[in-house]
């Protein structure tokens, strides 16, 4: 025999009066995570998805220029066939693909390749570490001589 209200208590409410702003302030976050982007995040979007791809090329001895980037100005961030074909255009070998994990994970003693994240960002793959099951990715906007981070499976999807 079940009690008549079974139900779950909400875990913000059931919490000690002084976390309840906190917890409240967690939870808008989470919900406008999935909204639609500000025009300024746009912005960033955008300009990580150039640098990423200029600090690639740069790392292969081109010097890409942003202004040479056709785009329609509708788009929030440069499609992956876009930014290939300007690689391409300045003379260096570009392929937009879909790539899993264990893909990654080859990228070992390669130079830098540019992945391409949903929210519209973008990150340059730098390493790899197998026995560690890890990646190392460095933020395209992060000044020169910052170390890149290693990033687990988890925490990339």
């Amino acid at each position: 025999v079940r009690a008549q209200d079974d139900r779950r208590p909400d875990p913000i409410k059931a919490t000690r009066p002084g976390a309840q702003p906190f917890l409240e302030h967690i939870r808008e976050v989470y919900e406008k995570r999935d909204r639609a982007p500000s025009a300024d995040s746009t912005g960033q979007q955008f300009q990580s998805r150039l640098q990423a791809m200029m600090q690639a090329a740069r790392y292969h001895g081109i010097e890409l220029d942003a202004h040479e980037f056709r785009h329609d100005s509708g788009e929030a961030a440069p499609p992956a066939a876009a930014l290939s074909l300007w690689a391409e255009s300045a003379g260096l070998w570009s392929r937009a693909v879909r790539l899993h994990w264990r893909h990654l994970l080859r990228f070992n003693d390669t130079g830098p390749a540019v992945l391409l994240f949903k929210n519209g960002s973008a990150g340059l793959l730098t390493g790899a570490d197998d026995a560690q099951n890890v990646i190392l990715l460095k933020d395209p906007s992060a000044p020169a001589n910052a170390a890149p981070v290693a990033i687990d499976e988890l925490r990339l999807s």
